[in-house]
């Protein structure tokens, strides 16, 4: 499994964690359960908005609870970070 940054479809700049595995993507919801569509955002922006960026970017607080549950990520200071062969 890997996990990805998607984007929420009832709001703009909602950003969501799903993990991608065998499943047709496409229908697979984020770890909170809401409909999402796909971004090439790369784990490691998770939670971050750039100083100079004008967009009101928000992050699911639920999705990374989640992924910390199902042992697919850690915080690493205030990093979330995939853990590697999470099952």
């Amino acid at each position: 499994m890997s996990l990805r940054i998607v984007e929420g479809v009832s709001g703009v700049w909602f950003y969501h964690l799903r993990d991608d595995d065998q499943r047709e993507l496409h229908l697979k919801p984020a770890l909170c359960g809401k409909q999402v569509m796909g971004t090439k955002t790369p784990l490691s922006y998770w939670g971050k908005t750039p100083a100079n960026h004008h967009i009101p970017e928000k992050w699911c607080k639920v999705c990374p609870r989640v992924a910390i549950e199902k042992g697919l990520a850690q915080m690493v200071g205030d990093t979330l970070t995939e853990v590697k062969n999470a099952t």
